[in-house]
């Protein structure tokens, strides 16, 4: 052999030899997802980047066929639906397309896996573990126009984590801001719930950012960021106006990316966010933009109404909640309308007597705010602002779910004797078709629309499943519609006044005529809540307080079935000497149910006897039917209306008033009626 070939051989077999070393060194962490279910969806995550990240490397040599015996997907925000691998992709109108694969494998990214012909698998996966005390930061989708900014995420190490030590990354431009769950939903820029799904039961569970949740290893979940990407991070100087002590604040300064921004500058058509927290707040506020002396006075408890300020500047507030310790959180849109000049600063002035907590405390000498500018349409150039989950490297141990109650809004600490919450699931009779977190509640330190209590609604993957919800993203509705954040519930919490209605969609899949069990626990409802469940389609109603089931057959129909309830709460507050029975307050309750297409209950409470008079009048003002017209005693009603007029004869369909008068005192309410 000449010397030539032997130095070819020797390099040959080092090349050999390095290869193997960088072989071996690429496969040194391998992750095993142990008894992996036999035809059940699992949400997944990847401990590892694998080494290839092809699917079918990775599952086919367990499951045999992608797209026939196993399907692994991922959701896509831009198309609406689930890109699959190696299968064509449905699409929102009910065909396919062909959008290519699902995401890249890589930890903090969960994917759908289904696979039916292995039972107990373990897969093995090889790949690189990231590093496992560093902090690991992981994107997520902003909402898309009218589609959801929801994300498929994933515990990315490889030992369980905890929601609530997530912490929520905001960067504008080369400025970045690091906030915690709940700084992050106040904020309003993230639901505070993490879904994770229950492989076992086939059922989504709510983590709160509060209570938290563990996410074991392989775990995914869903999150949603609420705030639009089109926007800037801005921050303002604040400061106390000095001659109006602490119930006043005074924004300025404001800037971006360290350069001086206002407000409407160049014409741009922008909206700024404010957020306080206010003790002894009032009943009224005033704004004044740009000079101190152009005030307006703002009524706070006018929501979702824009009012115009000096300038050409509006003031919106779209959300009041009520927060412990006599504390009052209001959120403020202040918008860019018809102006002339530039908002370089603002003053909100709360009564004088009332105390802001947040934003400067109290006991802080300075504070500067940070607020989100959307959108700017004439500042094109100008960065988006983004969101990443920061998932810190503490390890709880591997844990189970806990109990059902763990997960409902009532594990929090609560603020008043009247808060309640009636958890409610839905189960057929062999208990394979299920949907387990759901409820209704009222509680202090909730709003009737979008806040901390609520959580979003997420359908199963099955083509056969049961589904409850509540509906709050019908513009045509504006009773229930939630202008600040559109959405289908599961958790509906609503503010604590004297009558709750909550309108409950039951929806089912493959399940035609079956009978389901609706089961709640009322325990939690005080003794002056009536709190009645009414069957729309079989115009059943049952007390939920007495009983704590109700049973009803879907129709014969194989597709899609709707079933519709009514849950309705009174408060009918009685004195302290119980066996009086003598309420304290003069109420006219929301009838129910409302819409009604047979018969309606109008229930009300008299503080005093006295002549009482219950009518009903068209919405032109004509009398239609007087229910009551006598001197009745102290305490509570109920009288029913069976959609006549006082010669008996039917009504037609439409918007009816009622209206009650006693003791010198009137209230109105309106009605629907539907043939």
């Amino acid at each position: 052999m000449s010397r030539n070939s032997v130095f070819r051989s020797i390099t040959i077999a080092f090349i050999l030899v390095i290869a193997g070393f960088a072989s071996l060194s690429a496969q040194t962490d391998r992750v095993t997802f142990t008894n992996f279910p036999q035809q059940k969806w699992v949400l997944m995550g990847f401990p590892v980047t694998p080494n290839n990240t092809n699917a079918d490397t990775i599952f086919s040599k367990y499951f045999n066929v992608a797209g026939t015996d196993w399907r692994f997907s991922r959701w896509n925000i831009g198309h609406q639906t689930y890109i699959r691998w190696n299968e064509p992709d449905p699409n929102p109108a009910g065909g396919t397309e062909n959008w290519g694969d699902p995401e890249t494998i890589r930890p903090g990214f969960s994917y759908w896996m289904y696979q039916y012909p292995t039972a107990n698998a373990n897969v093995e996966v090889t790949g690189t573990l990231i590093p496992q005390t560093t902090d690991y930061y992981i994107p997520i989708d902003p909402p898309q126009g009218s589609y959801a900014g929801i994300t498929m995420v994933a515990n990315p190490f490889n030992f369980p984590t905890d929601w609530k030590n997530t912490i929520v990354k905001v960067t504008s431009g080369s400025e970045s801001e690091e906030m915690t769950l709940e700084e992050a939903n106040l904020a309003g820029l993230i639901d505070p719930y993490a879904y994770r799904w229950d492989v076992e039961n086939g059922v989504y569970v709510p983590y709160h950012r509060t209570t938290g949740g563990t996410f074991n290893v392989w775990d995914g979940y869903w999150v949603e960021q609420i705030m639009l990407s089109e926007g800037q991070m801005i921050n303002y100087k604040v400061e106390r106006v000095s001659s109006h002590d602490d119930h006043s604040r005074k924004f300025h300064d404001p800037r971006w990316d360290g350069d001086k921004d206002l407000l409407g500058e160049g014409g741009a058509d922008e909206t700024d966010r404010f957020n306080f927290i206010v003790l002894n707040a009032g009943s009224t506020c005033t704004i004044a933009t740009i000079n101190q002396n152009d005030e307006i006075t703002f009524d706070l408890n006018l929501l979702n109404t824009p009012v115009s300020l000096e300038n050409g500047f509006s003031a919106k507030l779209v959300a009041k909640n009520s927060l412990d310790g006599g504390l009052t959180e209001y959120k403020f849109e202040i918008s860019s309308l018809t102006n002339s000049k530039a908002l370089d600063q603002i003053w909100f002035d709360f009564l004088v007597g009332a105390t802001v907590q947040s934003p400067l405390h109290p006991s802080e000498g300075e504070h500067h705010y940070t607020t989100f500018r959307t959108p700017y349409e004439s500042k094109a150039s100008k960065a988006d602002v983004s969101l990443e989950l920061k998932i810190p490297p503490i390890n709880v141990g591997t844990k189970s779910l806990g109990k059902k109650s763990d997960h409902y809004p009532t594990a929090k600490a609560t603020t008043s004797e009247r808060d309640w919450f009636i958890p409610i699931s839905i189960f057929d009779a062999g208990n394979s078709i299920r949907d387990d977190y759901n409820g209704i509640g009222v509680m202090s330190n909730s709003s009737d629309d979008y806040d901390i209590n609520d959580a979003r609604n997420f359908t199963p993957m099955f083509s056969k499943f049961v589904d409850i919800y509540f509906k709050h993203d019908d513009i045509n509705d504006p009773r229930n519609y939630w202008f600040e954040h559109p959405t289908k519930v599961c958790y509906d919490v609503r503010a604590d006044s004297a009558t709750k209605v909550w309108n409950m969609s039951v929806m089912s899949g493959k399940s035609q005529n079956t009978t389901f069990t609706l089961s709640w626990d009322g325990s939690s409802v005080t003794n002056e809540w009536s709190v009645e469940l009414l069957d729309v389609t079989n115009q059943v109603t049952i007390d939920m307080r007495t009983q704590n089931s109700y049973q009803f057959t879907t129709s014969a129909d194989s597709g899609y079935v709707k079933t519709m309830f009514q849950i309705t709460a009174v408060y009918l507050p009685l004195s302290k000497v119980e066996t009086e029975t003598k309420p304290v307050h003069f109420v006219l309750g929301a009838n129910f149910p409302n819409p009604f297409n047979s018969a309606t209950v109008i229930p009300f409470v008299l503080e005093k006897p006295s002549m009482t008079i219950l009518s009903i009048y068209s919405m032109n003002g004509n009398l239609v039917r007087t229910l009551s017209n006598r001197r009745l005693s102290t305490g509570k009603y109920e009288f029913k209306w069976d959609g006549t007029d006082q010669s008996g004869k039917p009504v037609s369909s439409g918007i009816y008033i009622y209206r009650l008068t006693s003791d010198g005192r009137t209230e109105m309410k309106k009605m629907s009626f539907v043939k």
